[in-house]
Order: structure tokens, then sequence, then C-alpha cells
């Protein structure tokens, strides 16, 4: 029978993976079909055995194992509903328990309503700790398991990361992009950091995984013409004007075809900020898309456009922009699904070679939110952009270069060391300079507008 608990067991043979299911927060105590519980409990404990290291059975596993088991779950069910169901059929089961309990101590106790009322207490406190939403707790004995199963699927090669950067010595470094990332990729206008954006959506893409992307400044077409120009390895300006060769017309002919295969035809869904309707592109929005979706990464295309939920109409720029980097550091914990947003740097980071932090816009709230912030910086005598990491939790990097030809080439240049990393943004500071002389708006006057203005005011202007 495909009841919950066996859709629940068929998942997890299925996948290949208890981890989630685990994460959720669901043992051998919360299945009531004593089949299905059975079936889970040998799962369980040959995962657990040290000497497997953490093995989940597959497909064949099971037939050979269990050959009366039917696989029966639906792919086009979430783990995280199946879970939520399994632990809502155990609390309905305990509910009824309960009032058979109690029924019990009342028949016992000659009418006293006090040893009831404790009775009833104590099962509701129970039911409501357990709940039928995903575990908060961890004791150290699952922690220490977590650890360990980590620890044994790094030293064997098995990452147990969301993605693996496309640049290795970041890999090296950082280890890959982790569930519940926050990543904040910043700079001035004309820093090329959307077409950052870009190459990691088609990098995405070329493993096979599914990107959403959110963007309102530009079109839905215009972000899938860049990135399906990285995708297609095209130059960008030939295909904006159609002035593309034989040789390239034909990539990108290619991609089309691939991309109406059925197997490809999700792998990226764009979200339009402009078209949601006046103030309905908010976070708890986007938390809705990537629970329908189920992405392997968010990509946002501007943060600070994302309408904010909390904040009444009118409230100043900092509090909206704190109340979206807020949600959107919440919604990567609670799904998993790591973001990766762009950010305006403040006129402030044109205005020193400093790596700091301060030069993200609204750097109070993004600064303490992100767990990897990058700013990027266009080279202006070569085709090159440097990544330079103002703030990360987990490592230690001062930044590295990375080809910027449009399209073509976002490939790995070189390392930076801090002398490299003070000259690049020299350079940008010179650059700023030449603008603010001839006049370029928001330039520094004396008398004029403070720079904590200014710096709001750039925050919202284009990428």
């Amino acid at each position: 029978m495909a009841n919950f608990e066996m859709q629940l067991v068929s998942r997890i043979i299925r996948s290949g993976s208890i981890k989630e299911v685990l994460d959720w927060g669901i043992t051998p105590e919360d299945f009531r079909v004593q089949e299905a519980k059975a079936y889970f409990k040998l799962i369980y404990e040959d995962f657990k055995n040290a000497q497997y290291s953490g093995t989940v059975w597959g497909p064949n596993v099971a037939a050979q194992r269990l050959p009366q088991l039917q696989l029966c779950d639906d792919a086009s069910t979430r783990t995280e509903f199946l879970c939520s169901h399994v632990r809502r059929n155990r609390m309905q089961v305990d509910a009824q328990s309960a009032i058979v309990k109690a029924a019990g101590a009342l028949a016992e106790t000659s009418g006293d309503p006090t040893e009831l009322l404790t009775v009833l207490s104590q099962e509701v406190t129970r039911l409501l700790e357990l709940g039928s939403v995903k575990k908060s707790d961890m004791n150290l004995s699952e922690g220490m398991d977590q650890l360990v199963h980590e620890y044994v699927q790094r030293e064997t090669g098995q990452f147990p990361y969301r993605m693996q950067w496309p640049w290795e010595p970041l890999n090296e470094a950082a280890g890959g992009i982790e569930d519940g990332d926050y990543i904040v990729f910043y700079g001035r206008p004309k820093s090329m950091k959307t077409w950052v954006l870009c190459f990691l959506i088609s990098w995405v893409y070329d493993q096979n995984h599914r990107a959403l992307i959110y963007t309102k400044e530009m079109t839905s077409l215009n972000l899938y013409k860049r990135v399906a120009a990285c995708i297609a390895r095209i130059p960008y300006q030939e295909l904006r004007h159609a002035r593309l060769s034989p040789e390239h017309k034909e990539a990108l002919m290619d991609l089309r075809r691939y991309s109406e295969d059925i197997t490809a035809e999700n792998n990226m869904i764009v979200l339009s900020g402009s078209d949601a309707g006046p103030g309905a592109d908010t976070v708890p929005w986007l938390q809705s898309k990537v629970e329908k979706y189920n992405p392997r990464i968010l990509f946002v295309d501007g943060l600070y456009l994302l309408s904010d939920a909390d904040s009444k109409k009118g409230a100043a720029d900092h509090t909206r922009v704190m109340n979206i980097s807020r949600a959107l550091r919440q919604l990567a914990k609670t799904t998993g699904v790591p973001v990766v947003a762009t950010m305006q740097a403040t006129r402030k980071a044109a205005g020193h070679s400093d790596a700091n932090l301060d030069e993200i816009a609204y750097s109070d709230a993004i600064a303490q939110d992100a767990t990897i912030a990058v700013r990027c910086i266009q080279d202006k005598e070569e085709p090159v952009i440097s990544l330079v990491f103002a703030g990360s939790r987990e490592f230690k990097m001062h930044g590295l270069r990375i080809n910027g030809v449009p399209g073509m080439d976002f490939s790995y240049h070189s390392m930076m060391n801090e002398r490299d990393v003070l000259s690049a943004k020299e350079s940008d500071t010179v650059e700023e300079e030449k603008k603010g002389k001839k006049g370029a708006p928001g330039a520094k006057k004396k008398g004029g507008t403070s720079d904590t203005a200014k710096a709001l005011a750039s925050a919202l202007g284009g990428l």
C-alpha cells in the first residue's frame, strides 16, 4: 500500500539519500506502519554503521535485501512533504492514544479531575513539542553523527556541497557552495557583477541542475541572452546585433534544440519582478517559487530591487533593504537552497583602497547576513575581472582574477595577493575620480549632498 510511510522509504531508496529525511527530524519512532518501520530501521542502521561510511541502499540493494518491497513514491512529491505527513500521521495516532489514556485515568480516579488534567497536560505538551514541522533541536549524539558523516564524505571525495565553484582555487579554499549559503557579489555600475552572476547561472545549467533567477531591472529575455551567450560560448555583442558567425549561430541553435528536451526545459526558470504586480515580488513570494521549483541555487539580480514584505510604505531605504537581506538569509537557512545575489557598492568603495564590508550599500545589514561577500572590479586595461573577498565566514582569501569576455570566457585567470587587491581598488578609485571631474551624476562636491545620501541614491542605480 502506497501510504506516506512506504512512500518515504521508497524515496530514500530511489534517491540514494537519507540525509534530508534525518535533517528534517524523522526517526524510527515516527513510523506507525510496522512494515515501513522495519524497512526504515534496516536502512537507518546500515547508514549509521561506521563500517559502511554512511551507505544508503539503492534500488538494486533493496531488491536483494527486500524483494517484496515495491518502490512507490511520486517523483513530483518533495521529500519534505512526505516527512511532514509521516509526522502528522504519528501525531494523529498519538493524539488518539492520549485520549484513551486520559479516559482510563479518569475512570481510575473516580471522577477527580486533577489527575486527569495532569495526564492531558503532559500528553498535549509532548505532542506540541513533537510538532509536524522540521525539527529545530539537535542533541550531541545527532550533531556528532552528522559531523562524522560529513567528514567521512569529504575525506573520501564525496563532497556534501550543494555545488562546486567554476574556479578551482576557490573550491580549494571554500570547498564549494554549501546548503544555506547567502553569497553577495557587489560593485560599482559597469563592474560586470551581473555578468558574473549570469556565468554562474550558466555553470549551474551546465551541471544539469536547476537555476531559479529573479530579475527586475532587466527583462527575462535580456537575461536569457546573457546566460545563453555564456552557455553556448558565443560573443554577446554579435548575438545582440545578429552578426554571429556560422559556427556561433550553430552553437546557439544547438542550445535551442537541447533546451526543448523534456529533461532540460525546466532547468532554468526566470522570475520577472516587474510582472509580479506592484509590491508582490517579496521574499515570501520568492520562497513560494523555491518550494514550487526546488532549484539547486536561487539567483537574485539586484536584491535591493525586491519589495519588502515587512516595512510600511515610505520606510527608509536602509530599513527596507535590511529587511530584504534578513529575509533572504532566512530563506536560505529554511530551505537549504543557497542564495547568490548582486548588490551595488556605495561610492565610498571608489573613494578608498581598503577591502571593507562597508563598501556594500546598507552594509550594516548585508555584511552581517552574507556568508560570503565579493567585490567585483573590472580591469580597465584588459578583459579581466578581479573578485576581491571582502568577507567570508569559513575561509580566507584575498581574491582571484577571472577572464571577463562577455559570453565567451569567465574562466580562472590568476590569484591575487594583498598588493594586487590594493592595486585593483586604486585603479577603480582613479576611474571614479575621473567621472567625478567630468561632472558625473553623484560626483562629490563641497557643500553638496552628504556621502550617506549619495550612497543610498547610488544603491538604487542600475547594475
